[in-house]
């Protein structure tokens, strides 16, 4: 098994890839908040496991073998995260902090045993995909907040939880998976976005809007 600092850095590289373009060392520097200099002497590293494909300047992508290992972490952590949510029953802000310090320790066996226990779940309490055993994961059909016109009834379906600050602001305000809501209007110069949630109306910045993932309310009037 990979180091826990290796493991980090794959599942950063998986996490911000993107189409067509490698990670560039700058936002892999900002998302595991090390120096520039550091990612680069470990990118240089792990282009000789053969799990990272690096070129100076042109960013770095994994390799086949770099994202089977990179969804393996990323299994051990969703799933743990669910577990510590939905069964030791932790709030949806603390559970990423935990699963971060388990997910390196945590055996593929006891975390097949947590995935059975559970039956098998696809998504983790924040509403994102858990990768199978084979590092496939399961497409969600949603949109962002800002996408969402005025007068559009949406049901949360993904909160992002990469700055613990804004998930607890989130959470505080029960705007979690599974909570229905409507688009009450969208201010056009700065892209925030007013929800109404039952009798009372709640203003959110451009910023956190877009970390919310919607889908239609297809049920009844809450």
């Amino acid at each position: 098994m990979p180091s826990p600092t290796v493991e980090n850095y794959l599942k950063a590289l998986f996490q911000l890839a993107v189409p067509e373009r490698g990670v560039s060392t700058r936002e892999l520097a900002g998302r595991l908040l090390v120096k520039d200099a550091s990612v680069t002497h470990m990118l240089k590293r792990l282009s000789g496991t053969g799990m990272v494909s690096y070129e100076p300047y042109r960013g770095a992508t994994l390799t086949p073998e770099g994202r089977q290992a990179a969804t393996a972490v990323l299994r051990r952590h969703r799933i743990l995260e669910l577990f510590l949510h939905r069964m030791c029953r932790l709030s949806l802000d603390k559970v990423h902090a935990e699963a971060e310090r388990l997910e390196h320790a945590a055996s593929e066996d006891f975390v097949d045993a947590l995935d059975r226990l559970m039956d098998f779940p696809t998504l983790d309490p924040h509403g994102d995909p858990i990768p199978d055993r084979e590092g496939r994961l399961r497409g969600i059909d949603s949109r962002p907040l800002t996408d969402i016109p005025p007068g559009a009834r949406v049901v949360l379906v993904r909160v992002e939880d990469a700055r613990p600050e804004a998930l607890t602001y989130l959470v505080s305000e029960g705007l979690v998976p599974g909570r229905k809501v409507t688009v009450a209007r969208r201010l056009d110069f700065d892209g925030s976005v007013e929800l109404q949630l039952g009798r009372r109306r709640l203003m959110l910045a451009r910023e956190l809007a877009e970390g919310i993932h919607v889908t239609p309310d297809e049920g009844s009037a809450e």
